[in-house]
């Protein structure tokens, strides 16, 4: 049977769930959860102040997240918890890719606020931005999996048929 996936993201957890292609009225039955402890954590718990490591208000060349600013010399340090969003939205993105090219769905839904959608689209190959079949601003994460059924179907089924 052919599946279409919902994707439900924040920063620190991903859910999947699928529902046979095309067919939104369809009870979801989820797939699988990813887990980012690190995406929960506040800044000050990802990083220390030994050399190297990020403290905002010191930025030097030798962080390991220093990206090079507009003038010679000139650093500009990321916030920590930007850099394990980062890490967490690739892994998803990674994820999402290895499952498409093993044809485990055909279509995706993505629920997410924008923030995350727009880390999403960025990190998402051309292939798989392809089958994207609609995207939800709205933090679909801490919404029962009834409330996420009934948003999916408000948002989708004016504007499809169903086959």
């Amino acid at each position: 049977m052919k599946l279409d996936w919902i994707l439900t993201a924040d920063s620190a957890t991903a859910r999947i769930y699928s529902v046979p292609a095309s067919k939104y009225k369809s009870e979801l039955t989820f797939l699988k959860e990813l887990n980012h402890a690190e995406g929960k954590m506040k800044p000050q718990d990802l990083v220390t102040d030994r050399p190297g490591a990020y403290n905002p208000g010191h930025a030097q060349p030798s962080s390991a997240n220093a990206v090079k600013g507009f003038s010679i010399g000139h650093y500009v340090t990321r916030d920590p918890k930007e850099v394990e969003i980062d890490k967490f939205i690739k892994e998803i993105a990674k994820m999402l890719e290895h499952a498409h090219s093993t044809h485990q769905y055909e279509k995706l839904i993505l629920v997410a606020a924008p923030h995350i959608l727009g880390l999403l689209n960025k990190n998402l190959s051309k292939e798989v931005k392809k089958i994207i079949k609609h995207s939800i601003i709205k933090d679909g994460i801490h919404i029962s999996d009834t409330a996420l059924h009934n948003l999916i179907q408000e948002e989708l089924i004016p504007y499809l048929t169903e086959g």
